[in-house]
């Protein structure tokens, strides 16, 4: 099995184009990530305008950017690109965590 999904057709999540869904657990959370076809700053703005809430929690660090914000308990969006200006794609992931 394919370890992700391409849509046949155009797709957005946010309002950005999809590249790639996963839509297997990952660690400790179950649910889907998707790769848009964004950077990093635009994937973080558009996300914090349809969900009406900032991301405050925010790290940079082993050639990474991420994000995240929890919705509720033990329920988290979380975002992740490449720390390089070039970069052009930007991972969104919902997860509910069983285990902390």
């Amino acid at each position: 099995m394919c370890p992700f999904v391409v849509p046949n057709s155009n797709q957005t999540v946010v309002g950005l184009p999809i590249a790639r869904v996963f839509p297997e657990s990952v660690g400790m959370g179950v649910g889907f990530s998707v790769w848009v076809n964004a950077n990093f700053d635009q994937t973080k703005i558009a996300l914090e305008r349809k969900t009406g809430r900032l991301l405050k929690q925010c790290e940079v660090g082993d050639n990474m950017r991420t994000c995240s914000l929890d919705l509720g308990e033990k329920k988290t969006i979380v975002l992740m690109a490449e720390d390089n200006p070039k970069s052009t794609t930007t991972l969104i992931g919902c997860y509910y965590f069983y285990e902390k």
